[in-house]
């Protein structure tokens, strides 16, 4: 999950759906998964993505 994506999905700009993604992580609810630059960050939810490869 991206900045963006939180953008398009939920229509917020920028600046918001950064916010979103740092409160998200800071919950615990998602983790970065390749760190960079504020804007470039990529996020996953491990327990979800976990709950599918259990299978």
């Amino acid at each position: 999950m991206t900045a963006r994506t939180i953008e398009e999905h939920l229509g917020v700009s920028r600046p918001t759906a950064l916010r979103t993604l740092d409160r998200l992580s800071e919950l615990g609810i998602l983790s970065e998964s390749s760190p960079g630059p504020r804007s470039m960050r990529r996020f996953v939810a491990s327990e979800i993505l976990a709950v599918f490869e259990t299978d």
